[in-house]
């Protein structure tokens, strides 16, 4: 990819602008890691004893929805989820494909929840693939594969617990009015939302201003703060870009988000059912 490009200064210039919802700060599971990533972790892998590599963080289950189809989960990812975006978060039965850029004819793959049942399938003739199927018990949400239990998630009123079978993982607690503390391992973080702006891990802050037209994503650190990410909407689009207006536009409507980085396709989810 050419790196002098990025998105249309003109077309973000002259946007008129559609208004975003306000923030909110809410405990929240998603378990189909269907995500599109604003910000994703990295952590290094030593191969040998001259190799490193560098992989991404796995995404994490158990986390906050932060309104308009925003997700920071434990693991300090954020993310748009396309459950959301796609406004079939609370359907029982659904199919979507993705389709990568540089292969446009057809699908890659095809992601399908029926029944709390999650499979997954390759368009190339492979059989379709079970992932995990979730059970639910009360303010208890199991996800299991096969018979095995991968993790539980229990939600009992001021506290949820992200667990394998009895023991406490991660735990999200209530601190306060619009505030949560989460506690995993050695480790204990707050959470707040003051007004329009919501203060999460790693000295990230999420602002909504410019009259609710505006939303950026903040990093502070010893040396200041710096403005990641920019996101402005207006109407079925919505673009997030750096200072140097590099970045990405998602287009959604019909059932459908387009996502284009720097003005060049890069993928395409689709309901199919």
């Amino acid at each position: 990819m050419n790196s002098c490009t990025t998105l249309s200064l003109t077309e973000i210039r002259n946007l008129k602008h559609t208004e975003f919802e306000p923030l909110r700060l809410d405990p929240a599971i998603e378990t189909n890691n269907l995500r599109i990533d604003l910000l994703r972790q990295t952590e290094e892998e030593r191969v040998n004893d001259s190799t490193v590599t560098t992989e991404d963080t796995p995404y994490h289950p158990l986390g906050f929805d932060l309104g308009n189809g925003l997700f920071y989960d434990l693991n300090d990812n954020l993310s748009f989820r396309i459950d959301e975006l796609l406004g079939i978060t609370n359907e029982d039965c659904w199919s979507v494909e993705r389709l990568d850029g540089r292969r446009q004819r057809r699908a890659d793959c095809v992601w399908t929840l029926c029944g709390d049942t999650l499979t997954l399938n390759y368009p190339s003739g492979r059989r379709e693939r079970y992932i995990h199927h979730g059970v639910h018990d009360g303010a208890t949400t199991l996800v299991k594969s096969r018979n095995r239990l991968l993790y539980a998630v229990d939600f009992n009123g001021g506290q949820t617990v992200y667990r394998y079978r009895t023991r406490k993982l991660d735990v999200i607690e209530k601190a306060g009015e619009n505030e949560y503390s989460v506690r995993g391992g050695f480790r204990r973080e707050y959470f707040r939302l003051q007004g329009n702006r919501l203060l999460l891990n790693r000295g990230y802050s999420i602002e909504l201003s410019d009259r609710n037209q505006k939303i950026r994503i903040i990093q502070s650190g010893w040396l200041g703060s710096r403005v990641m990410l920019t996101m402005e909407k207006s109407g079925n689009f919505l673009y997030l870009y750096d200072r140097n207006y590099h970045g990405q536009k998602l287009e959604s409507g019909d059932g459908c988000v387009t996502v284009f980085r720097d003005g060049r396709l890069q993928t395409r989810w689709r309901r199919i059912r």
